[in-house]
């Protein structure tokens, strides 16, 4: 396995000196906790939406089963079902396992013990690829995050691509995907704008009708929000800003 090493760090950098070591590991960490609080906040609400989706999804299927149906697949009850398949949802140790010989078996890594020992203590508890509740799950956890994969073929996904061909442009945009899927919510709520965003026309005609529904529910939220929008500022109820001079901005607040 090949082993990573912090951008700033004395075992990076060579420093032997123990004072020195110990002063340029502290700033190593100082300078990425801005990265690793956001990177913990943004796992924090997936898990969050995650656990939520996965729990309605299974619950809602319960419900529409019969009793005969559940024991054809092997459930007493829907109590049991919903437990199960919330379970089997995650990765355990014994899916880790098989994942990683797998990789091993196609090629995709060399069979190492310590770096076996890494991957399933950190696969452990991820979404398990094979479950199809859990694949749902953290699409829905990825769409309401603002972290799902951009499409490939889009203007957006190839700026990605090249912006991580050339590292010098990551310092100057160095979030790419978050700020494109947050422009693409904003596009899919947009009356008429909406409608010439390929991703968005192949959902609101899609044979899912659960993907079709919400398509449609991103078009009417978005016209209510526009309509009402419209209408306050029709009646003067939104202005702008107002003066930026504060004597102006304070007779500007004594006339209402």
């Amino acid at each position: 396995g090949q082993r990573t090493t912090r951008a700033m760090s004395s075992e990076n950098l060579g420093i032997e000196n123990k004072v020195g070591a110990t002063t340029v590991d502290l700033l190593g960490k100082i300078t990425t906790l801005s990265s690793r609080a956001l990177g913990t906040e943004d796992e924090f609400f997936k898990q969050l939406a995650f656990r939520a989706n996965l729990r309605a999804n299974i619950v809602v299927d319960a419900g529409s089963m019969s009793i005969e149906e559940l024991k054809k697949m092997g459930y007493n009850s829907r109590q049991e079902y919903m437990d199960v398949e919330f379970e089997k949802a995650f990765e355990t140790k014994i899916t880790a396992e098989e994942r990683w010989q797998e990789m091993v078996l196609t090629g995709k890594i060399v069979n190492d013990e310590k770096v076996k020992e890494k991957f399933i203590s950190e696969t452990i508890g991820a979404a398990n690829q094979s479950s199809t509740y859990a694949q749902k799950a953290l699409d829905e956890a990825r769409q309401a995050t603002f972290t799902n994969p951009l499409r490939k073929g889009s203007m957006s996904f190839g700026f990605q691509q090249y912006a991580n061909s050339h590292p010098i442009l990551r310092q100057i945009v160095p979030f790419i995907q978050t700020p494109m899927n947050i422009m693409a919510n904003f596009v899919d709520r947009t009356p008429l704008f909406n409608v010439f965003r390929q991703e968005y026309r192949e959902a609101l005609s899609s044979s899912d009708p659960a993907v079709r529904s919400q398509a449609v529910g991103k078009m009417v939220v978005g016209t209510a929000i526009y309509t009402s929008l419209a209408h306050l500022a029709y009646e003067g109820r939104i202005t702008g800003g107002g003066p930026t001079d504060p004597k102006l901005a304070a007779l500007y607040r004594n006339s209402k």
